[in-house]
């Protein structure tokens, strides 16, 4: 698969939260974090728009059921 250049604006608050997440999972790249939180947002998207619920456990077992405004 070839790999294009973009040029992306953003603020500055969205840039700190793609070098939070750079740590949480544990990636050298910023581009890195977009391809995986794409990936991640995709199977949730998929998810939704199947009627299908998607729910995050923490480890109390308190359970957050994931909605986005307009899917599903």
């Amino acid at each position: 698969m070839e790999k294009k250049n973009v040029q992306v604006q953003m603020m500055d608050q969205t840039l700190n939260k793609i070098e939070e997440l750079r740590e949480v999972f544990h990636t050298s790249s910023r581009s890195d974090v977009v391809k995986l939180s794409v990936d991640v947002a995709e199977v949730i998207a998929k998810a939704l728009a199947e009627k299908s619920s998607v729910i995050i456990k923490d480890k109390n077992g308190n359970e957050t059921k994931i909605v986005i405004p307009g899917v599903g």
